[in-house]
């Protein structure tokens, strides 16, 4: 089976670094602020895409010890596990921020697609997975964070949890505190069941609502669509880093 696969990240308009990262067939950031490109990739196969938190410089370095850690775990560990990966990629950013003395940590959007079209999808944090059937947009992760808890509970209505500033207070990510359990949200789809996916870093989300990515992605290519979310989004102001990973099967 083999998947197509567009990545476009952008340090946008306000921040002087990226603090995202990606992983696609084995391509991640290693510094660079820009990034982007097509694949065509056989299956199975890892993509994912991280956001890093900490301050510019801690930020930058635990996305990227959270790609390099999937690296090293494609490469060197038989288990295709996403829940063996998250575990694994946790404790290198708690060795980061050991060895480093700072505070710091990532979110995590993680795709493992099968050979046979099935897809393990996994999130930690705020960074987002969808699906699209060519008209609109359906979230396969979960948000790990204050206003979705609050969503949950009933305390705030969807309106008011878009517009919280606890919308970013996250409960769940790559480097929590040891005291807590980290758990990743799981999801497991079929290729077939969406025409394509997307992985996001929330600088996307945030300068676009769901509605507007769909009617941006509706009838274009990938690279085409990647292109005008990127365009899009920095046009509203770009305020945060932004990073896309779009994919579909080929077959």
């Amino acid at each position: 089976m083999k998947i197509e696969c567009v990545v476009h990240t952008d340090k946008g308009k306000v921040r002087s670094e990226n603090e995202d990262n990606f992983f696609v067939k084995n391509k991640y950031l290693k510094g660079e602020s820009d990034f982007k490109n097509s694949f065509y990739i056989k299956t199975p196969c890892w993509l994912a895409v991280f956001d890093g938190m900490g301050g510019e410089s801690a930020g930058k370095e635990a996305s990227f010890v959270s790609a390099k850690a999937l690296n090293d775990f494609t490469k060197f560990f038989k288990r295709k596990d996403v829940d063996d990966f998250i575990d694994y990629a946790n404790c290198r950013v708690k060795e980061f921020e050991e060895k480093n003395r700072c505070k710091s940590g990532s979110t995590c959007a993680l795709a493992y697609i099968e050979k046979t079209g099935d897809i393990v999808f996994a999130n930690v944090g705020d960074s987002r997975i969808y699906g699209f059937d060519g008209i609109s947009l359906t979230q396969l992760s979960v948000d790990h964070t204050q206003a979705q808890l609050l969503l949950d509970a009933g305390i705030f209505t969807a309106e008011q949890a878009a517009g919280s500033s606890q919308k970013h207070s996250l409960i769940q990510f790559l480097g929590v505190n040891s005291e807590y359990k980290i758990k990743a949200h799981k999801l497991k789809v079929k290729c077939k069941d969406f025409k394509s996916f997307l992985l996001c870093s929330d600088g996307l989300t945030d300068m676009l609502t769901d509605a507007e990515i769909a009617d941006i992605m509706r009838g274009k290519a990938l690279n085409d669509a990647a292109e005008e979310l990127m365009r899009c989004s920095l046009n509203k102001g770009g305020r945060d880093n932004i990073t896309i990973v779009l994919f579909k099967s080929l077959d």
